[in-house]
């Protein structure tokens, strides 16, 4: 039986059957709609982008991966698997985006796929098309402004908390709130409030003044989300440095007493070491993945910490975050049907731009300098099998391997089982 028939723009291939198909339901409720679509693609113009380059029928990771770069112009080269694990893990779960095995015209062996369901291409791919076209409007990213999408201990995900506080903040926009109360009512606690209030006052956001008792001495910002090198004082730590470092990568602002509140939560019965702690933070200080400031020592007398949305940050409310809830209600057919006209193609690049410049996965200067060493020591070692060309690299080779044959720097040998690189110079002088 075809399950599907269509043509695929880059090789015409006819799907002939599918099995296994994995699907599940659109949620129904427009709030659970919301904050099921806002916290999968809400944050990311690389979702948005991957889910646009759909079809409603199956496409393999590799023909996802080649039309995200299309679209993009190449602006961001991911990982060859990146877009498949944004359906799989992001779009699939909330009923954007469907799996099922498939066979084409002239295939022997079923293959992987992913294709928008009905609610992909009804609800997922306007609101998309219109995250691409705010987000050139906005001068930060998604990302920037609602923070990664990630779950620990049950909590809400970030970028919903995040829409949660504005949209509270904005209710009663020209008041201020007291932290605690803004956490009271949104049954958060103050210390995630406070967080992504000092988020949003550097976005320019919100009003802000935190006079906790409970941020002071050193604090520390993420600059950077390279991986650290786990050598010199820390040698003898690096479980507990790998621990803390995933913790500072998604708080963005940490000092020690949060880091040992957010071990204890993560690692229950784990006994913290303030004075380890200090170390590590200053270990990840000195390889610039994050930067130190010192506050002033706050009176105690409990948390007075305030907070106001500014205009910014009510534009930000009623111009993305409304229309969506409003689109995905019962009256939001027109503004499906008129985002769905909105020419994506002409976002794409700049908003995938404007996300890996401040994605801690992507950092377009570090992927240069590595597939420039890579191409050295390929150079200078005619003939490196992958394993070797990655102890001297001192990380995965697949990246810059990818691009240096793609752009045609080097060439890739095989001798029986063996795979060897050399250099195009090299073999031409050969």
């Amino acid at each position: 039986m075809i399950a599907h028939e269509g043509l695929h723009p880059g090789d015409q291939r006819q799907v002939l059957d599918a099995r296994n198909v994995r699907e599940v339901p659109f949620p129904e409720d427009p709030q659970q709609r919301f904050e099921a679509v806002f916290a999968a693609i809400g944050n990311s113009e690389a979702k948005c982008v991957t889910l646009l380059t759909m079809q409603p029928y199956p496409m393999t990771a590799g023909e996802l991966y080649g039309e995200f770069l299309r679209a993009t112009n190449r602006v961001w080269i991911t990982s060859n698997t990146i877009q498949a694990q944004y359906a799989r893990t992001t779009l699939s779960p909330i009923g954007l985006v469907a799996q099922e095995d498939f066979i084409t015209y002239g295939s022997s062996e079923y293959v992987t796929g992913y294709r928008t369901t009905d609610a992909g291409e009804k609800y997922g791919k306007p609101i998309a098309t219109f995250l691409l076209q705010k987000s050139s409007e906005i001068p930060q990213s998604l990302l920037q402004i609602f923070g990664l999408t990630s779950k620990s201990g049950g909590e809400t995900r970030s970028v919903l908390n995040i829409t949660k506080i504005l949209d509270f903040l904005n209710s009663k926009a020209e008041d201020y709130h007291l932290e605690i109360d803004v956490a009271s009512q949104l049954n958060l606690g103050h210390q995630i409030v406070g967080r992504h209030l000092e988020r949003l006052r550097r976005l320019g956001l919100v009003e802000y003044s935190s006079t906790s008792n409970e941020v002071t001495g050193a604090r520390y910002f993420v600059v950077g989300k390279l991986e650290p090198k786990l050598h010199g004082r820390t040698h003898s730590y690096p479980t507990m440095t790998q621990k803390i470092f995933q913790i500072v990568s998604g708080l963005e602002v940490v000092n020690r007493q949060t880091v040992a509140e957010e071990l204890n939560r993560r690692n229950p019965g784990i006994k913290t070491n303030l004075s380890l702690i200090s170390v590590v933070l200053r270990y990840l200080t000195d390889q610039g993945i994050l930067s130190r400031e010192f506050g002033i020592s706050k009176r105690r007398g409990g948390n007075k910490s305030r907070a106001r949305i500014t205009d910014e940050g009510r534009k930000l409310i009623e111009g993305v975050i409304m229309p969506i809830k409003l689109a995905l209600g019962p009256d939001g057919e027109d503004l499906l049907t008129k985002w769905g006209r909105i020419p994506w193609q002409g976002y794409a690049e700049d908003a995938v731009r404007k996300h890996k410049e401040q994605s801690g996965s992507a950092n377009r200067r570090s992927l240069e300098a590595w597939t420039s060493d890579a191409l050295r020591i390929i150079r200078d070692n005619p003939g490196i099998r992958p394993g070797e060309l990655e102890r001297k690299l001192k990380r995965s080779g697949i990246e810059p391997l990818q691009i240096l044959l793609r752009d045609g720097s080097i060439v890739k040998v095989r001798l029986g089982k063996a795979v060897r690189y050399y250099t195009a110079d090299h073999t031409r002088s050969s």
